[in-house]
């Protein structure tokens, strides 16, 4: 399936986002809790159902870090802020200043993942939310949104080669001869 250049670049962006936000999870939290407890029980059930539905194994014997992946961009933020008194107090405190940039990034991330129509500033929007979260570069290294920036300074182009995950839920049923919508 094609995509546009402005879809693959938010998608780059947001997944970059994502990584970084997994990590700041994985480095301090490893010594999470009963995970159920950890994730809260809405959270802890979808993870357990995706978890399960990719490995065919019970999610309660998997590691923490294996889990990361199968939580929502917006769980991930809420999980940081929520156990924010796990966090060195530097960073508790930058991530509640970003959380309102998180959060509007938030729904053009579902746009991008679930091939909805893109709104005409989403492009814009991203870019201006991932200036917000680069200032914080002292406090939260962003490694993985600085690779991706620097990839797009140097070539642009790249993300034109990157294939986006396909969702099962979002598989239409029908075929059809219209063009993606953007």
């Amino acid at each position: 399936m094609a995509y546009s250049a402005a879809r693959l670049t938010i998608f780059a962006l947001i997944s970059a986002i994502e990584d970084d936000l997994r990590e700041i999870l994985r480095e301090n939290f490893r010594g999470a809790e009963q995970l159920s407890v950890f994730f809260g029980i809405e959270v802890w059930e979808n993870v357990r159902v995706r978890y399960t539905k990719e490995h065919g194994l019970d999610a309660e014997s998997a590691c923490f870090a294996d889990l990361l992946v199968f939580i929502d961009f917006a769980d991930s933020f809420a999980l940081l802020n929520h156990h924010s008194d796990l966090l060195p107090k530097a960073a508790a405190t930058e991530l509640k200043r970003i959380t309102v940039y998180l959060q509007r990034l938030a729904p053009i991330r579902n746009r991008v993942a679930h091939i909805r129509p893109l709104h005409f500033d989403d492009l814009a929007n991203t870019l201006e939310c991932i200036d917000r979260l680069v200032e914080s570069k002292n406090i939260i290294p962003w490694k993985a949104i600085h690779e991706t920036l620097h990839k797009l300074q140097d070539d642009p182009g790249f993300v034109l080669g990157l294939v986006m995950p396909a969702n099962s839920l979002d598989r239409l049923d029908k075929c059809h001869n219209l063009p993606l919508p953007d």
